[in-house]
């Protein structure tokens, strides 16, 4: 039996060795294994920062360059970009086929043949469904919203909020990053929901718990036991950032310390129990849970049996503590190797806040270097390169996932990710700081956006 894998050092090395692809939606969700010189490709949505390809020694192609326009990844999901997305030539004239990292297990018929396959430990297919995990959480006597699934055409806002009180929560069954879910105060907004959804058949409506929102980490081992890592609270529905009630645009490891410690203790057996239920039925790797937490009590809103938007800023903070990061032994563990470490609930720096463009489909002119900046009064002042959390100084932010000159931006498209050890918000993550509002309104100057001509103004 080979060794456990127990340091970073020993991580790096056996990863090396494999020679991996990866898919996903946003290229900096790849950077632990990136980090480990683990991949041979990657594959994403959004195109890769132009100096990674060299830094790390990887191959990268996007469908933000195929199709030369940059999408809101949630609209465009890793299911519809792993069909559209075409290798190209050289990756198919490459010689030896490279391992899937497992991140995100299906392959499209396209990419099976560049691909050597081993089998995988993944996610119950029914606990995608945000109504089969309520119920399945309720099962386990864990806390939840008090909710109900509603079919299309019986939604009734007067009924609804007999049952929930306003505002109340409407959530379609399938979504990620908070595509679908809305906040509905009046009936009008409910006809609105259901306009923009219009397949969805059944919805699970929820009361609306006012409270902070807390995403943990777990972990699933090949012997089936279950360790818990460290919170961050998340943030969504930050306008100044671009984005809407229930959308995901970042998150905070260092502001957990600020929640009631009864409550953190009674989320982490939560999670714990979510792990044993998903060791149970196979599943192995990363995992993470979404809850709400107001004073010291808790409501268990998610599972995500996979890895999160998060999950590549904790193996900074993991790789800098000297940790494999979970992502990598997530790959390892889905290769067959067994992997062990420390799964450190301490609070740590690490702050990540999405920007998005919120007017119509422009076009880029003016585009910044991707990298390490500082604000300077109102400017954000370019520093030197830099990938991530990991080239930060004190006061410091990394700008990465940049749009270049010449791409299209579909409106909710990303403008781009910035990574700092700063708090951004408030504790409770609804609200940008004064710091937060500075970084965001300075990232936003450095760019120019021309409007799209449309074919009739062009005419």
């Amino acid at each position: 039996m080979r060794p456990t894998i127990g340091s970073t050092e020993d991580g790096d090395r056996a990863l090396r060795e494999r020679g991996l692809i990866d898919f996903v939606t946003r290229a900096v969700n790849a950077l632990p294994l990136l980090r480990a010189g683990a991949l041979t490709w990657l594959a994403s949505a959004e195109s890769a920062d132009p100096e990674w390809a060299q830094r790390f020694g990887v191959r990268t192609c996007s469908l933000e360059h195929q199709q030369g326009s940059r999408r809101d990844v949630r609209r465009c999901g890793i299911k519809a970009m792993k069909a559209s997305l075409t290798p190209p030539a050289r990756v198919r004239a490459h010689g030896q086929p490279p391992l899937l990292s497992a991140t995100r297990p299906e392959v499209p018929r396209h990419w099976a043949s560049l691909v050597a396959r081993e089998p995988e430990r993944t996610a119950p297919a029914d606990l995608n469904d945000k109504t089969r995990m309520r119920a399945w959480f309720a099962d386990r006597g864990l806390p939840v919203p008090v909710g109900e699934v509603v079919a299309a055409q019986s939604l009734s806002h007067p009924a609804l909020v007999r049952g929930l009180g306003s505002p109340f929560v409407a959530q379609r069954p399938v979504g990620s990053g908070g595509l679908g879910t809305y906040l509905v105060r009046t009936d009008a907004e409910l006809r609105a929901a259901r306009a923009r959804e219009p397949a969805a058949g059944d919805w699970l409506i929820s009361e609306f718990l006012d409270g902070t929102a807390l995403n943990f980490h777990g972990f699933v081992g090949m012997d089936g036991s279950v360790g818990v890592t460290r919170p961050s609270v998340q943030f969504a529905g930050l306008p100044e950032a671009g984005f809407e009630f229930g959308a995901y645009c970042g998150c905070d490891f260092q502001a957990p310390q600020r929640v009631s410690a009864i409550a953190m203790e009674r989320a982490r057996e939560a999670v714990e129990r979510v792990g044993a239920g998903l060791a149970g039925r196979g599943y192995r790797g990363v995992f993470g849970v979404d809850l709400i937490v107001r004073g010291d009590s808790v409501a268990v809103l998610e599972l995500n049996a996979r890895p999160q938007s998060s999950t590549w800023l904790l193996g900074e903070i993991e790789r800098a503590q000297g940790h494999v990061p979970l992502l990598n032994r997530h790959a390892l563990e889905r290769q067959g190797r067994r992997t062990s470490g420390e799964h450190d609930p301490a609070p740590a720096p690490g702050v990540q806040l999405a920007v998005r463009h919120t007017g119509r489909t422009a076009v880029v002119t003016t585009a910044p270097r991707s990298g390490v900046y500082a604000l300077d009064g109102d400017r954000l002042v370019w520093r030197r390169a830099g990938a991530g959390l990991l080239e930060c100084a004190e006061g410091e932010c990394a700008a990465v996932g940049l749009p270049t000159r010449g791409a299209e931006l579909e409106t909710g498209a990303s403008l781009g990710m910035l990574v700092t050890a700063s708090a951004a918000t408030g504790p409770d993550g609804k609200v940008l700081n004064e710091h937060g509002a500075r970084l965001t309104a300075a990232f936003r100057e450095l760019f120019a956006l021309s409007a799209k001509e449309t074919e009739e103004a062009a005419g």
